[in-house]
């Protein structure tokens, strides 16, 4: 089944940088915020060692069934249904830097597979324009954290 998506698919490069460092220096450049959240998020992130391109889709909560709230558990399973395909970590600070032109109060998450922040619990990226400031930032993924259905889920296609 093709996953529900109201736009044309997002293509982002990832394994463009050769060390973590690199690419949190790339949205320092930038001028990029980084959550303290997100920042724990780097020491548990590993890069692709060669360039690749990721298409990816896009679908709220409420696209996938949930129009007022769902557990992170529910959005997960709703995406795996339609095909949506886990996209590895490195797509949030790939996302954020390919993507200058977020509309503000926006926010896009990332199916991927948790990285447990320093007190070990698990968390997904996101990116979001707030009053102008761009984010990348980390939310907690514990499978029971609710989530609203106007909240968008980027996966891979």
């Amino acid at each position: 089944m093709r996953p529900l998506i109201k736009q044309e698919p997002v293509k982002i490069e990832i394994g463009t940088f050769k060390t973590v460092e690199d690419l949190r220096e790339a949205l320092d450049v930038c001028n990029y915020h980084v959550s303290r959240e997100a920042a724990e998020l780097f020491s548990r992130l590993t890069l692709s060692s060669k360039p690749t391109i990721l298409n990816l889709g896009a679908a709220t909560n409420a696209d996938l069934g949930y129009p007022d709230r769902c557990t992170i558990g529910q959005s997960f399973a709703a995406i795996a249904a339609l095909g949506g395909v886990r996209l590895p970590a490195e797509i949030g600070p790939q996302f954020r830097l390919q993507y200058p032109g977020q509309p503000d109060g926006e926010l896009r998450l990332f199916y991927m597979d948790p990285l447990n922040n320093f007190g070990g619990d698990p968390d997904v990226f996101y990116v979001e324009n707030c009053l102008g400031d761009q984010w990348l930032s980390a939310h907690c993924a514990d499978l029971q954290t609710i989530m609203f259905g106007h909240r968008v889920w980027m996966f891979g296609l």
